[in-house]
């Protein structure tokens, strides 16, 4: 617009010239005409001369300009591509970081997945065959036997019992199962298991039927330590016994009422003689039929572990 108005002034300027030469050399009568014609002449090519220069200098100019703005568009698209290529490769980067996002249907798991396997429940009765629960042999044992999805711990002189033959879990674990009992007036469901390397057992209504806590604590049993409880419980009536083991403590409930909630550090955990025999995890029951089913076990997650040993579990 600004080379355009230049034009405009200039050309301007030439016409007022060439009528002031005219004027001029008309007012001379002793010019002759032809003089006349070529200072005309002249005055038309300077100021075509003039304007096409002026022309060439806005087309200079409008060329320049377009010039630039297509340098500042590549400049700005040239930095949005390498923003948009820092984007990709940070995306690329999280996800390299997550390889589960990049599980598709048919993939083999992720490691992420094959963790939360690892901590996943698993179950360590089938219901139609003991598998790797061996029948323990204390001597004066009763029958045992597989029936309708349960294992029947039938009465003992004194015990009767199953041992886990299979991989054991050491620490950090949880270990649940349901039990009851049909006949008898003893313990049902002892449960023996590992504390890191000792072991414990949980008992479910010994000593006549009603108390219940860990044998042994600092060597005192069930019935002497900082464990004990009283319950009645009913005959033929299921139990959920739900055993816990983290590094900080040991914790038993049954149903949902929390029986032994007790650290680990500066205890020694052990057995009793009698149950020595179901190590390394066992149950058994005291001249008493006892049935059982639904076992499984599963490892604490370490958020889990944390988590209990700060209370907030």
């Amino acid at each position: 617009m600004q080379s355009s108005w230049h034009i405009f002034r200039c050309s301007k300027s030439s016409g007022k010239f060439q009528t002031y030469v005219f004027r001029s050399w008309r007012a001379s009568p002793k010019v002759p005409e032809m003089v006349e014609q070529a200072v005309l002449f002249l005055s038309l090519i300077l100021s075509l001369l003039v304007g096409q220069r002026l022309t060439n200098s806005s087309l200079a100019f409008g060329a320049d300009r377009e010039i630039q703005e297509q340098a500042t568009s590549l400049r700005f698209s040239g930095q949005a591509t390498v923003a948009q290529s820092e984007k990709t490769g940070s995306a690329q980067t999280e996800q390299t970081a997550r390889p589960e996002s990049r599980v598709s249907s048919g993939a083999s798991p992720s490691a992420g997945q094959q963790g939360d396997q690892t901590f996943a429940w698993q179950s360590l009765f089938d219901g139609k065959e003991l598998g790797k629960w061996a029948i323990t042999r204390f001597g004066g044992e009763g029958e045992v036997t597989v029936k309708d999805g349960t294992i029947v711990l039938g009465m003992g002189n004194p015990m009767t019992g199953i041992t886990w033959t299979g991989e054991v879990i050491r620490d950090n674990y949880e270990l649940q199962f349901e039990a009851k009992r049909t006949s008898g007036i003893d313990f049902f469901a002892t449960t023996t298991f590992p504390v890191g390397e000792e072991y414990c057992s949980f008992v479910v209504g010994g000593w006549a039927g009603t108390v219940v806590g860990l044998s042994c604590i600092n060597n005192l049993d069930a019935s002497e330590n900082e464990t004990t409880q009283f319950k009645v419980f009913e005959d033929n009536r299921w139990y959920r016994i739900r055993i816990r083991v983290s590094q900080a403590k040991v914790e038993c409930w049954i149903d949902d009422e929390k029986m032994v909630d007790v650290k680990r550090e500066g205890r020694k955990f052990s057995i009793r003689m009698e149950c020595d025999l179901c190590r390394p995890l066992g149950i058994a029951t005291w001249c008493t039929e006892g049935v059982i089913r639904n076992i499984r076990i599963r490892r604490l997650t370490p958020q889990e572990v944390i988590d209990i040993a700060e209370g907030l579990r």
